[in-house]
């Protein structure tokens, strides 16, 4: 052992300590303080996990630790390898890249995890397990920094292939897809002049499919399984069906025909 949701969970729990009478001569301990990070790898596959320190009051990054952890093992962090008053946040992917805080979500944004350490606190424990997903194997290929995606065919409710029947303009559709969880789609709008949203997305909890969706202006989604608007689904990490939606009075998600389907074209 040295020294990248599937939902995603990390806690943070602060181990109660015994407080016991100290002399005045171990003052500068005191002040000093003993409290320990304690992290815990509970799924079944080594983990790498990185600590980016915010320094409290001044607001800068003096301090980073990076950790491999073997499967279901834990390991501690003493007092002296970390920084007092400072906000760690956390980031962790497992060897397979189908464990990670890369993808957790909640209420449509995602979840950072972070604690301020104080070393005259208790110990903190960070526990470290989630859902087998492959959110991070489509989207960059584990450990990329973005992948590029172009629509190749389109199909209407029934599964059949419209996309000889479409205009060039409507087949325009690209992507590129973000590690900091950013996409951009190109495409032809109305005036037939190319266009471009930059958007965050959202990727759904789920170990059945990967679903990823934008919520605002360009609203549409991207998807392993749409089987629910047509009999399509797919279990390649290349290939994605897009469709776009619109949201209807009672927040309702209307979903437009033609459906189609993208292949992954690189990883960057």
């Amino acid at each position: 052992m040295s020294i990248r949701v599937t939902t995603i969970v990390i806690t943070i729990i602060f181990l109660a300590s015994c407080k016991k009478d100290t002399p005045a001569t171990a003052e500068a301990d005191i002040v000093n303080g003993t409290a320990k990070a304690i992290i815990a790898n509970t799924i079944n596959d080594s983990i790498k996990i990185t600590l980016s320190g915010l320094d409290l009051a001044t607001g800068t990054i003096p301090h980073i630790i990076e950790l491999t952890l073997a499967p279901n093992d834990t390991t501690t962090i003493p007092r002296i390898d970390l920084k007092d008053k400072t906000r760690y946040t956390y980031n962790w992917n497992s060897n397979n890249f189908r464990y990670s805080d890369w993808f957790q979500f909640s209420n449509y944004q995602k979840l950072n995890y972070s604690f301020d350490y104080y070393a005259d606190s208790n110990d903190y424990l960070l526990t470290i397990t989630g859902k087998d997903r492959n959110d991070l194997l489509i989207c960059l290929n584990g450990d990329g920094l973005s992948s590029s995606w172009k629509a190749i065919n389109a199909f209407d409710a029934a599964g059949t292939s419209i996309w000889a029947t479409l205009s060039d303009s409507a087949k325009t559709h690209s992507f590129v897809i973000n590690r900091f969880h950013s996409i951009k789609h190109n495409y032809i709008d109305s005036n037939k002049t190319l266009n471009s949203s930059l958007l965050a997305f959202v990727l759904y909890d789920s170990s059945a499919h990967f679903s990823l969706a934008t919520k605002t202006a360009d609203q549409y989604i991207l998807s392993s399984n749409i089987s629910f608007l047509a009999p399509l689904s797919t279990q390649a990490q290349d290939t994605l069906y897009f469709c776009s939606y619109k949201t209807d009075n009672n927040n309702n998600a209307q979903y437009n025909a033609p459906y189609y389907q993208l292949v992954r074209t690189s990883v960057d």
